[in-house]
């Protein structure tokens, strides 16, 4: 427990040392508070389960101890995903970061994450599927981040959402370029247009002061890295959603002197 405890703080160390300033290190400060507050509780728990079998004078009957066991390597599961989120962010923050950009079909990419997420969403009660625009045109980006950060909200909607709940990977061009958002829609709500709603800003609670799950921040890392932001849809009678823009990738009858 104390093992994985101090390999956390020096990753959170090595992080502030690459931390930048401004509106970033804000960001980086309350993300890093959101991961201290939910890294203590599995600890605890392990450390608890762990102490439980170590003080027993009487050996645990079968399925009690299994319960234990399982019960620790999910806390165990819940501080590794933790942990690697930490380093997976400092990496997109270290200095000089660049991405690696390369044609590729978006729609492609989703199909093949919402495929790997699928059994997820089954146990959930989450109805997931992709929503791609007609002859949506291919982008220019780094193919392995795109797919981090998508896969990573999709994540992050499917633990943070009601069962009943239809979870979407919704591509569509754009005049800024290509737009990718993953969208929470309440079995409430009846729309499920293509198109994104108006912009809304942030709901109060959901800015970087309270800080931010480590998935939307690695999702943010990612947008920025292409020239971009995420955007952040919440508003009571809307879908929640949250989204980036790619730039699209130059047609094959579009070379340097033109068609």
């Amino acid at each position: 427990v104390f093992g994985i405890e101090r390999a956390c703080r020096e990753m959170v160390e090595r992080f502030w040392r690459d931390a930048g300033e401004g509106s970033a290190l804000a960001r980086m400060q309350a993300t890093l508070l959101h991961v201290s507050r939910e890294i203590h509780p599995p600890l605890t728990a392990l450390q608890a389960r762990l102490d439980e079998l170590s003080r027993r004078q009487a050996p645990l009957a079968p399925h009690a101890r299994e319960a234990v066991l399982n019960a620790a390597v999910q806390n165990i599961d819940q501080v590794m995903r933790l942990a690697a989120g930490t380093e997976v962010l400092a990496r997109l923050h270290t200095p000089g970061m660049e991405t690696r950009a390369q044609a590729f079909e978006l729609d492609t990419l989703a199909q093949g994450i919402v495929q790997r997420f699928r059994p997820q969403a089954a146990r959930l009660g989450v109805d997931l599927e992709v929503r791609a625009q007609a002859d949506l045109p291919m982008v220019d980006a780094d193919h392995d981040l795109v797919a981090e950060g998508l896969s990573r909200l999709l994540d992050y909607c499917l633990r943070h959402c009601p069962a009943g709940t239809r979870v979407r990977i919704v591509l569509q061009d754009a005049p800024e370029g290509v737009r990718a958002q993953v969208r929470q829609v309440e079995a409430d709500l009846a729309s499920e247009s293509l198109y994104a709603p108006p912009s809304v800003p942030q709901a109060k609670g959901s800015d970087a002061a309270t800080g931010e799950g480590l998935e939307i921040a690695i999702a943010r890392r990612i947008a920025e890295l292409h020239g971009g932001e995420l955007a952040v849809t919440l508003a009571p009678g809307l879908p929640t959603s949250y989204g980036f823009t790619l730039p699209r990738a130059p047609t094959l009858n579009q070379g340097p002197f033109g068609p």
